[in-house]
């Protein structure tokens, strides 16, 4: 996909009250290349090969020291999720859950601002870490407003107590990349912990457009999940993560 990001609007306010810059007016990205996490297409041949925005100083995941986050006043977040009908498909790279069968069904909203739920996804290890430590899981709830104004939240899945709210999903885990979609009938919030303290940053897309249009809201609380649930996982997903990249800077608030 395509991005022209603006410098006005919500994403701008946005921004601005992190302390951030946004990037030129006109900034593109290819619509497809080729990239994974293997050899020769990985994450750092990404700015090279594929696009130069991988390369740019607003980047994501980053390391999140907690001693070094500033309290923010943004307020909380409100999910607006449902039992939904739900596509779960393999794409070669991660196992991807869609939420196009009931568009608007499930949103995020903070202040005045809403968000439509457009998918969930995971990665092994986790993309963001905690005082330089992995999660053996991270899931990102991907919401759009628009092409320029993405808000993603990250959850951190720790080894613990099986977790049956997965079941749904887990129970029919595609084992190969399919271009036909399972449907899965869920409540997505039943994924996300109950407590929704936040760490906030601006950031990108984690994978090529790598586009830098991403309000980050990354839980401070994970959800357990069993070590069965976790490799069953990484038997499919052994390693589908991007390491952290540089802050630039940047600032990183919390929220309650």
């Amino acid at each position: 996909m395509s991005y022209v990001l603006k410098r006005t609007g919500p994403l701008a306010v946005a921004a601005l009250a992190l302390g951030i810059s946004l990037p030129a007016a006109g900034t593109t990205c290819p619509a497809s290349c080729e990239w994974g996490y293997g050899p020769g297409v990985g994450p750092a041949t990404w700015g090279a090969t594929c696009c130069p925005v991988c390369d740019g100083a607003s980047q994501s995941p980053i390391d999140i020291r907690p001693t070094d986050a500033s309290a923010g006043d943004l307020g909380p977040l409100r999910l607006n999720y449902r039992e939904s009908h739900l596509e779960l498909s393999n794409d070669g790279r991660t196992l991807v859950v869609t939420d196009e069968l009931e568009p608007g069904a499930n949103y995020l909203e903070l202040g005045d601002r809403r968000w439509d739920l457009t998918q969930f996804h995971f990665h092994s290890l986790s993309e963001h870490t905690i005082d330089g430590e992995h999660f053996p899981l991270e899931i990102h709830f991907v919401h759009r407003r628009t092409s320029y104004d993405v808000a993603v939240i990250a959850v951190m899945v720790e080894e613990g107590p099986r977790k049956p709210a997965f079941n749904p999903l887990w129970n029919s885990l595609p084992a190969v990349e399919s271009v036909a979609a399972r449907t899965v009938i869920l409540n997505p919030r039943r994924l996300i912990p109950g407590q929704l303290a936040y760490y906030t940053y601006r950031g990108s897309m984690t994978e090529p457009d790598c586009a830098e249009v991403v309000t980050w809201f990354v839980l401070r609380k994970p959800v357990p999940m069993s070590s069965e649930q976790i490799e069953a996982f990484r038997a499919i997903f052994e390693s589908n993560y991007r390491p952290v990249q540089p802050l630039n800077g940047r600032s990183v608030l919390t929220g309650e």
